[in-house]
């Protein structure tokens, strides 16, 4: 879900994956953490107002 999301809109925020994936915001951020510490995601800020967004691949 969250994969689909960030390829529709490009990014996403802890209150969106909360939302989208029926959990609470705290469960959220261990979820997106997660998935940019396995380098699919990448968190951009640091405060209010981070989100995360899709790596782009490269090829080579």
């Amino acid at each position: 879900m969250v994969n689909q999301f960030v390829q529709a809109h490009g990014k996403i925020t802890r209150a969106e994956a909360a939302e989208l994936c029926h959990l609470s915001e705290s469960q959220a951020f261990r979820l997106l953490k997660g998935m940019s510490e396995r380098g699919l995601l990448k968190r951009v800020g640091n405060d209010r107002g981070t989100y995360d967004e899709r790596v782009e691949k490269t090829r080579g």
